[in-house]
């Protein structure tokens, strides 16, 4: 179960990060409302306002994850 739902966390991601090269916003709706339940949209929203994106940010986010159903 686990595995299936980090697997559908990267599809959303990457799916997500293409839209993203095409429309900023779209991408950070998206993304904000797939992370939205169970994690802080403020810190998600200084993220996404950083002029370049580091991964290395993100990983906290994974922190937060404390079954499947929130992953």
């Amino acid at each position: 179960m686990i595995e299936q739902a980090r697997r559908r966390s990267i599809s959303e991601s990457f799916d997500a990060a293409r839209l993203g090269s095409r429309d900023r916003d779209a991408f950070r709706r998206r993304l904000l409302e797939y992370l939205e339940e169970g994690v802080s949209s403020d810190f998600i929203e200084s993220l996404l306002a950083k002029d370049q994106i580091d991964l290395d940010d993100w990983f906290p986010l994974l922190d937060q994850i404390n079954n499947a159903a929130e992953a």
